[in-house]
């Protein structure tokens, strides 16, 4: 009976012992494949203060904006990423209902890499001629518009519609991209819903662009050019060339752009970082059909930690048949 007793154990125990083992083994691939997965949330939050000098506004102005970004990311074991990002809205956007900027999912490998959402089409992405203060919260060109109704030229290429984008690969410093948008209304107008999005047939549909970009250095000089066209139905199309040079802590910047809108903007900005310290600023000039405008501005920014600015920066702009306009900002731009 003891020798029966001690086989029963015995055999308990191997079962035991296996069931052990398996579930260690399935806890442990269960570990390995969620690690596979990396997940994360960041953005950035802006507060400040600001001053405008037009007769509309008056008194002093108060800034809180920000974002909330998810994003998650794969590199499977066939050398292909996979990734996602779900950037939303700090501040409720009543006015169309849209909390949601930029969302979309994206495959990349040898081949380059494939996305699909709402993101910055290849007119916008590849342009290396601006020069941005933190969160472009004050500009020459393409920054928020903080003059009250200001008419600040900004790189056209449809926003963050729903669209399909490729980008190459990058070969010695030359890289090209190309995207397509069915319908340029679809973001934030009710109709980004979840489902197929198709050209309306409305003028600015089935809007297409493409843009080539190189970057490298030469004997500690640093020097970029790009250069990109969209178009669109039933408008005309909307191209640019910029650049730039950096030497010593110096970057100059610049372009020219045509848009569909009879507008030919020019615009050049300067950058000079030492330590923690950047000064920079610039102009653009915009020359449309109907009216003509100029944009100085000019900035200076403080790296207070990781991720942290202080800021302070003014503008100045001037239209044909409205008073010159100035307006400042002293802001925080927090990124985490």
């Amino acid at each position: 009976k003891v020798e029966t007793q001690s086989i029963l154990c015995e055999g308990h125990m191997k079962k035991i012992f296996l069931a052990t083992t398996a579930l260690t083994a399935l806890s442990v691939a269960g570990a390995a494949n969620a690690a596979e997965w990396s997940a994360g949330i960041g953005g950035y939050m802006q507060i400040g203060v600001a001053f405008d000098g037009t007769d509309s506004v008056d008194g002093i102005g108060i800034l809180r904006d920000g974002e909330i970004h998810a994003k998650a990311k794969m590199v499977a074991d066939n050398g292909l990423t996979f990734d996602a990002r779900v950037e939303f809205e700090a501040t409720s956007q009543a006015s169309d209902g849209d909390d949601i900027d930029e969302n979309w999912a994206r495959v990349s490998g040898s081949f380059g890499s494939i996305k699909v959402g709402g993101d910055d089409s290849a007119k916008n992405a590849y342009n290396n001629g601006v020069i941005y203060s933190p969160g472009a919260r004050v500009g020459y060109y393409d920054a928020f518009g903080l003059v009250a109704g200001s008419k600040q030229a900004g790189v056209a290429g449809s926003g963050d519609d729903v669209g399909i984008h490729y980008d190459s690969p990058n070969w010695m410093g030359f890289s090209f991209g190309a995207s397509y948008i069915p319908d340029r209304t679809a973001d934030n107008n009710g109709e980004d819903s979840g489902v197929p999005v198709f050209e309306s047939n409305s003028t600015g549909d089935e809007f297409w662009s493409v843009g080539a970009a190189y970057s490298g250095s030469f004997n500690d000089v640093g020097v970029g050019i790009s250069a990109a066209i969209g178009d669109a139905k039933n408008q005309d199309a909307t191209w640019h060339i910029a650049g730039n040079v950096s030497f010593s802590g110096f970057t100059v910047a610049g372009g020219y752009e045509e848009n569909s809108n009879n507008n030919d903007e020019f615009y050049i900005g300067a950058r000079y970082s030492m330590g923690p310290w950047t000064i920079a600023g610039g102009y653009s000039q915009a020359d449309g059909s109907s009216e003509d405008t100029e944009v100085i501005a000019g900035w200076v920014t403080y790296a207070v930690a990781p991720g942290v600015t202080g800021n302070v920066g003014i503008v100045h702009e001037d239209s044909d048949g409205v008073d010159s306009e100035m307006a400042g900002l002293a802001w925080m731009t927090m990124s985490f």
